[in-house]
C-alpha cells in the first residue's frame, strides 16, 4: 500500500509540474481585431452520441462569429442520435448533417467520418471536435484570431473536461 501512495504521489506531482510548465510556456490566446472573419467548418463524428449531440450541437450554433457551419457526420447510428440532429438542422441552416456510409477497407469509423465531413465542409478553416466536448462561445473567434495573428497553420485546442468520480479525476490530468 505504501508504494501505491508513492506512485500517486509521483504522478500528481508529475502532473502538477505539467500544468506549472505549460501555464508558464504556453500563453493565453490574447484579443485581435480580424479584418475578416474567414469561413469556419466546425466539423463533428457522431455514432450513437444521443446523451451528448444536441448540447454539443447547441454550443457549437452558440459561438460568438458570423462565418460558420457545423457539419455533422451521423455515423449510422443506432440511437436518436440522428432524430435530433434532423430537429436542430429543421432550426438552424448552420447546421448540415451528414448520412455517414460505412467505411471502405483499411478505414477506422472516426477518421472515415472526419475524411466525410471535412468533404462536404465548404470552410477555409477546420475545426475538428468530438460529439461530447462543449466549447465556449468565445472559443471559435479566439481561436480564429490566435491563427490569424500568429500565422499558424494548425491550432490545438484543449478543452474543459468535464470529469466525475475519483478515477476520471485520478487518470485524466
Amino acid at each position: 500500500m505504501k508504494i501505491l501512495t508513492y506512485i500517486l504521489l509521483a504522478y500528481w506531482a508529475f502532473a502538477l509540474l505539467n500544468v506549472i510548465l505549460n501555464l508558464l510556456t504556453i500563453g493565453r490566446p490574447r484579443k485581435a481585431a480580424l479584418g475578416r472573419e474567414p469561413f469556419v467548418s466546425i466539423i463533428v463524428p457522431a455514432r450513437d452520441e444521443e446523451r451528448a449531440i444536441e448540447r454539443t450541437v447547441r454550443a457549437m450554433l452558440a459561438q460568438d462569429y458570423s462565418a460558420f457551419e457545423v457539419v455533422v457526420v451521423d455515423d449510422r447510428s443506432t440511437d436518436s442520435t440522428g432524430a435530433i440532429l434532423g430537429r436542430i438542422a429543421a432550426e438552424d441552416a448552420r447546421l448540415i448533417v451528414v448520412h455517414g456510409e460505412e467505411s471502405p477497407a483499411g478505414w477506422l469509423g472516426k477518421p472515415w467520418a472526419l475524411h466525410q465531413g471535412s468533404g462536404r465542409a465548404r470552410g477555409e478553416m477546420l475545426l475538428f471536435v468530438d460529439a461530447d466536448v462543449h466549447y465556449a462561445p468565445r472559443t471559435l473567434p479566439t481561436a480564429v484570431e490566435q491563427i490569424e495573428a500568429s500565422g499558424l497553420a494548425m491550432l490545438f485546442l484543449y478543452p474543459h473536461f468535464e470529469m466525475r468520480g475519483l478515477w476520471e479525476n485520478a487518470v485524466m490530468p
